[in-house]
């Protein structure tokens, strides 16, 4: 099954346009460094919520989301 799944997206690969193929390489790439440091997706959460908060934490996202 493994073998079929890799030749599948090898056939997908070699259709899409250069652009979507480099999201390709940096999900995989993502994924290589995720696997080698184990980190889950709960650790990844946690790494990027300083990041995201700097986007989020502010008056402009309140004001947008105070009706919700």
């Amino acid at each position: 099954m493994l073998i079929k799944n890799k030749e599948k997206i090898q056939r997908i690969l070699e259709q899409l346009p250069d652009n979507y193929v480099n999201e390709v390489l940096e999900y995989l790439l993502f994924l290589e460094f995720r696997s080698k440091n184990k980190i889950t997706d709960k650790n990844s959460m946690l790494l990027s919520e300083e990041t995201l908060a700097k986007d989020w934490l502010t008056p402009e996202e309140d004001e947008a989301w105070k009706n919700l």
